[in-house]
């Protein structure tokens, strides 16, 4: 999914399981940098108190929500909020969402069991922060 005006654009990639569940989400903005806007969300229905923090304003059912979550595995896996210069998925950013995946302990490796993971072949997924990454006997996917 992507927005339909040229100074908004954003990407949302799911990625799911072979049973077609959900594992989490990438949400990556067209910018240099984000604002906490763009990675907390604005819930514009929900007002903002004032006098209160901006914790205490932060968080599910508050003005700033938060990104969009998944429930995998017994696991809550938040999305990666990211940005790159023209809003499209790097080879960085699939690194990043890997670790995400990895440092929450989603996929166990066994000796005979890895994780798999299947991309078409553009060059902007498979370049070497990515590739390295998967192929790191530390964190192999197959």
């Amino acid at each position: 999914m992507k927005t339909s005006h040229e100074d908004g654009r954003f990407i949302l990639i799911g990625l799911t399981a072979a049973n077609v569940d959900p594992v989490t989400a990438i949400i990556i903005f067209a910018a240099e940098e984000l604002s906490f806007e763009q990675r907390m969300g604005h819930d514009i229905h929900v007002p903002y108190v004032e006098s209160k923090s901006i914790e205490y304003n932060s968080g599910k059912g508050k003005t700033f929500p938060g990104g969009p979550t998944c429930n995998f595995r017994g696991k809550e896996i938040p999305a990666l909020v990211t940005c790159s210069s023209k809003g499209f998925i790097t080879s960085e950013i699939l690194k990043a969402a890997f670790e995400k995946l990895d440092n929450i302990g989603v996929y166990k490796r066994e000796e005979n069991r890895k994780p798999f993971c299947l991309f078409d072949a553009h060059d902007s997924r498979l370049q070497v922060p990515f590739l390295g990454y998967i192929n790191n006997p530390a964190y192999k996917w197959v």
